[in-house]
């Protein structure tokens, strides 16, 4: 189901689109895995490659991947390696670090997606009201380097693309 939905998302008539997945990943010898409830119970699970390899070959101008999900820290450094190959229009941000308490709040959930939503919400916003992926990027990693945590931003675009409106905090 999740790869069917990736595919009608990168192959959609827009010039925006935006990936978002918080939840399980696994790492074998060649992949990052993001698992569903269902991927988890059979086995299988995504690729992160192959929703790389979608937003590389998408027609769409502007690409924005937002994953909170832990991943082999060894992995990590390949898949920062593939992003410096991107294409102009590309943008990652991701919660970059492994399992670890440090990550985790006291539900054991993890401190990057309540931090992005409070971005979004206006905490990442410029005077104008403004969200950008850069900013949410800033905002999120200005927290987390308290627990000493490094989200990862890699970024290939001409211009900052919204990602939100708020209220602008001038009239």
């Amino acid at each position: 189901f999740l790869r069917h939905k990736i595919k009608e998302l990168f192959t959609a008539p827009t010039d925006v689109a935006l990936f978002y997945f918080s939840g399980r990943g696994r790492s074998d010898q060649l992949d990052n895995i993001l698992l569903t409830k269902e991927d988890d119970r059979q086995g299988f699970g995504v690729p992160l490659s192959m929703i790389i390899d979608y937003a590389i070959r998408s027609d769409i101008q502007e690409v924005i991947l937002i994953l909170d999900c832990h991943v082999d820290i060894n992995q990590l450094a390949k898949f920062q390696q593939t992003i410096s190959m991107f294409r102009q229009g590309i943008s990652v941000l991701s919660s970059g670090y492994p399992v670890t308490e440090n990550g985790l709040d006291k539900s054991n959930r993890s401190l990057f997606t309540p931090m992005l939503i409070s971005a979004l919400n206006g905490g990442a916003a410029d005077m104008l009201g403004i969200v950008t992926i850069a900013s949410a990027y800033t905002f999120i990693e200005q927290r987390l380097r308290h627990f000493y945590l490094a989200p990862v931003f890699k970024s290939n675009i001409a211009q900052m693309t919204p990602i939100r409106q708020c209220a602008p905090r001038i009239p």
